[in-house]
């Protein structure tokens, strides 16, 4: 849930596990644009071979407006601290996320177990598959336990049910 602080409280509307289902699926399709775009058209020596490298990571953020003569939304926080840490230790082509994300992907508690559905915790239906990618050295955190979205070839996201 968000905490409002003296302004209330309310119950957001998905679960992490959705948010990350949603950040996921946009990322395969903004991933799949690049691969469908007709670079053709604009009449270049070589065809590049773009690929995006992405980093996602479901949590908690604080965000705002800041900027007097030029205001900007923006947002900050842990989670937007690992997200960009993600992408940045990643490879290009790939969605690269930390355990927990993965989890909540794949419908798996904290240790890896396939977890129940309850009416406070909906699971993902389908869910995603994830493929370990390895333990890795993330600048301000140590050692983190990532993995990689799965995707076809098509960049279309692996799901199951």
């Amino acid at each position: 849930s968000i905490d409002y602080g003296d302004y209330g409280n309310e119950e957001e509307a998905f679960t992490k596990g959705q948010n990350a289902r949603t950040m996921t699926k946009f990322a395969a399709a903004m991933m799949r644009s690049l691969q469908e775009m007709d670079y053709e058209k604009f009449e270049l020596k070589s065809v590049p071979d773009f690929k995006l490298r992405i980093g996602i990571c479901a949590g908690k953020v604080i965000a705002g407006v800041v900027g007097a003569q030029k205001p900007l939304y923006d947002i900050w926080g842990d989670t937007v601290n690992i997200a960009a840490r993600m992408d940045y230790t990643g490879d290009k082509g790939k969605i690269h996320i930390p355990k927990a994300t993965a989890h909540e992907l794949m419908n798996l508690d904290n240790e890896g177990n396939e977890i129940e559905e309850t009416g406070e915790h909906p699971l993902l239906d389908p869910w995603i598959n994830c493929n370990y990618r390895g333990d890795i050295k993330v600048k301000g955190k140590g050692i983190m336990t990532t993995y990689y979205v799965d995707l076809t070839e098509d960049n279309y996201l692996v799901e199951n049910n």
